[in-house]
């Protein structure tokens, strides 16, 4: 699962570094998702990329997630969402990472440019920054941790205790 997001990761990089920068600007626009500021990519832009890994813009969910306020009260896990994320810079058409930070495991670490973080099911992490700093990251999901249905894939530590029976922290 890992090398197959990591590989979807590196081909939407690259097309996002072939973009001119009104071009990015024109087909990322940013929403509020538990504080996280995201904007999902394009479907037409998703479906070709895909395609040679078998996967469709509903059965994984690939976004830019920027984060510029305190989100370390964000720690949260995935009951069945395994993400794999990668942190931008200047050359995909952002700022790169100013005092921003990763929590994956319980270990907090600083992010640096093109950073890949790992993150499987069950696993608590989140991404934050310090005051006045900036993080930009793609994050590739699968399945998607929010639903045309409303459903939302999406637990903090109290439901982590309440269904550790049922998870793998690992």
């Amino acid at each position: 699962m890992t090398e197959t997001l990591r590989a979807i990761s590196a081909d939407l990089i690259a097309s996002i570094q072939g973009l001119s920068k009104g071009r990015f600007d024109e087909l990322f626009s940013m929403k509020d998702y538990h504080g996280f500021i995201k904007s999902r990519f394009p479907d037409e832009m998703l479906r070709a990329t895909l395609k040679p890994y078998g996967y469709t813009p509903e059965t994984i969910q690939i976004g830019l997630v920027q984060v510029d306020t305190d989100l370390s009260n964000e720690i949260h896990f995935h009951k069945k969402a395994h993400a794999y994320t990668v942190v931008l810079g200047e050359g995909e058409h952002v700022e790169g990472p100013r005092d921003g930070l990763i929590y994956k495991d319980g270990v907090w670490s600083d992010a640096v440019p093109h950073q890949e973080i790992d993150i499987p099911p069950g696993t608590p992490h989140t991404f934050s920054v310090k005051p006045g700093g900036t993080l930009t990251f793609l994050s590739v999901q699968t399945p998607p941790i929010e639903d045309t249905a409303g459903h939302d894939d999406y637990y903090h530590p109290e439901a982590f205790d309440y269904m550790q029976g049922e998870l793998s922290t690992k």
